[in-house]
């Protein structure tokens, strides 16, 4: 009877660790297949933007005879320039370019898992991230000798704070799946790198701004689609020569200049129309 009681113990034993050899198995394998399928979907998402961005890049200098057809004094993204020096002749462009920081982050990213515990865990989330990005980057520039000259480079950005630094992370590095193709591996967002720019000081060319910036700018939905929908057929009619750019510009500025919320500074605001599809292709990133 004990050689028997051994020998079913024994056997219960060895069925015990081949299960949980098992399980452990096929999480790995599990793991494994997410992690390559999130790769294939990043790497196949990069590579269409790449070629996306380099036709649309090749397309218009052949079209425009070799230069590009940004005419406007402003910029389509939210300058960080002005975040780099603390000196007092820049306050004004410093606090432009917060301000739009600070808004258009919950914009992009209310909805998303992550950044709903970031603000559990610290309500004024978006405003404490601007103001510790502002003096990561300067602190940054007095340690190596020079600012960034390239918007990728922020990427490097240390933070002191661990819970602004992972949000930080996640808005940086974003998500988006291929074209037609859905994915549960991950949810899809932005990456903040694509509303960002070093050029500039921060001021904002409405014409190709990004559809959350104007948002932003406007403070409702409405306003925005309306004047997404003028700029593209302004676009249209200076692309077809129909109109002359001065006067797409003259109606677009009339349409808009009074529409935009009282606490954005006009003199913030470029309304400068070109044949700049501003539909384009988002630029490209090495994240």
């Amino acid at each position: 009877m004990q050689i028997l009681f051994f020998v079913i113990s024994m056997l219960l034993l060895l069925a015990a660790m081949t299960y949980a050899k098992m399980e452990s198995y096929k999480s790995v394998v599990l793991f494994r297949n997410q992690l390559e399928s999130y790769s294939d979907v990043s790497k196949n998402r990069f590579d269409e933007r790449f070629y996306d961005a380099l036709y649309e890049e090749t397309s218009m200098d052949s079209k425009q005879g070799g230069t590009k057809a940004n005419s406007g004094e402003g910029f389509a993204f939210i300058g960080l320039t002005p975040l780099l020096t603390e000196s007092p002749e820049g306050e004004e462009n410093r606090n432009f370019s917060k301000k739009l920081l600070k808004e258009i982050i919950p914009v992009l990213y209310e909805d998303q898992s992550f950044y709903q515990q970031m603000v559990s865990k610290r309500p004024s989330f978006a405003n404490d991230l601007v103001e510790e990005l502002t003096k990561a980057l300067q602190h940054s520039i007095k340690n190596r000798g020079k600012p960034p000259k390239k918007i990728e480079e922020i990427a490097n950005i240390e933070f002191e704070d661990p819970l602004l630094a992972e949000g930080w992370y996640k808005m940086l590095k974003g998500f988006m799946a291929p074209r037609g193709e859905k994915t549960e591996l991950q949810e899809e967002y932005p990456s903040i790198i694509d509303y960002l720019t070093l050029r500039g000081d921060g001021k904002i060319r409405l014409y190709l701004a990004p559809r959350p910036l104007l948002y932003v700018l406007f403070g409702e939905s409405g306003t925005a689609d309306e004047a997404a929908a003028l700029r593209m057929e302004l676009y249209n009619d200076v692309k077809s020569d129909r109109v002359k750019p001065e006067q797409a510009t003259k109606t677009f500025e009339e349409a808009f200049q009074t529409r935009l919320r009282s606490d954005i500074p006009p003199g913030k605001i470029d309304f400068s129309v070109s044949k700049t599809n501003p539909k384009r292709t988002p630029r490209v990133r090495f994240l």
